[in-house]
């Protein structure tokens, strides 16, 4: 009878502890998501007096708290924009449109920006099914393919348990139906998480730049690049980073002169 009312304790007190943990860590999220608001707005009072300047230090503060935002990448490409550093602007329509890819003004905003780079590149033509699994992948965020997923092999589990418990030929088709769709949205999923992790497609933010044969000043130029072009980093090092445009040309240009997305 004491030992049962000991164990009782301890399940007591473990749980009241838990709760106490809990609530802490819920208040300190609140007490941070509501400092991260009023930056917010603060920024964006900022940016409507005309105060680019100050704005954008107080977005850049946001997103190195660690809160990450569509909104906020899309006012902050708004701030850049006014203060006419437009390969910034695009940098962060870019991260606003994989957050939000459906987002009218940020879609707007972006094209309208890349309208005013001196950029004439012709991309290079992909594969046809390379280039479709490109378009379909980006039309959702990751987070919405991780879902369909999950949702994807649940509905597989399902459908299989049924076909084993009824064994009618309906239930089979069914499932062998959904296995097929599991397999296409796990494709599709790999592609957007690779695209994700691995992602090295970064803007030119400088006017322009001398794109070099080799990591070196004095080395021949190859290219010129123009603030506001996207290209992809394949190599880089402490100083310079190995830049392919979309026409497939290939260079060294200082890492500065990049930002990746």
């Amino acid at each position: 009878m004491k030992l049962k009312s000991i164990f009782r304790f301890v399940i007591i007190l473990l749980g009241c502890l838990s709760l106490l943990i809990g609530v802490t860590v819920y208040s300190q999220a609140q007490n941070s998501n509501n400092q991260i608001t009023a930056s917010f707005y603060k920024a964006n009072e900022l940016f409507g007096q005309g105060n680019y300047d100050k704005a954008e230090k107080v977005y850049q503060e946001i997103l190195a708290s660690g809160m990450h935002s569509g909104n906020i990448y899309y006012n902050l490409g708004n701030t850049f924009f006014k203060q006419g550093q437009l390969g910034k602007a695009i940098v962060n329509y870019e991260r606003a449109k994989r957050l939000l890819p459906y987002d009218r003004d940020v879609q707007a905003n972006l094209k309208y920006a890349l309208s005013l780079c001196n950029n004439s590149i012709v991309p290079l033509k992909k594969f046809g099914l390379i280039r479709l699994m490109n378009n379909i992948t980006e039309c959702l965020t990751l987070d919405v393919w991780t879902i369909l997923l999950s949702a994807a092999y649940f509905m597989v589990l399902v459908s299989f348990a049924f076909f084993m418990i009824k064994k009618t030929a309906i239930f089979k088709k069914v499932a062998v139906f959904l296995l097929f769709c599991l397999i296409m949205i796990s494709c599709l999923w790999l592609v957007k998480f690779q695209w994700f992790m691995l992602d090295k497609q970064a803007i030119i933010i400088v006017s322009e730049v001398d794109s070099r044969f080799a990591p070196a000043l004095d080395a021949v130029v190859h290219f010129k690049a123009y603030e506001g072009a996207g290209i992809e980093i394949i190599d880089q090092n402490s100083a310079w980073v190995r830049i392919k445009t979309p026409d497939g040309k290939i260079g060294w240009v200082p890492n500065i002169s990049v930002e990746k997305i």
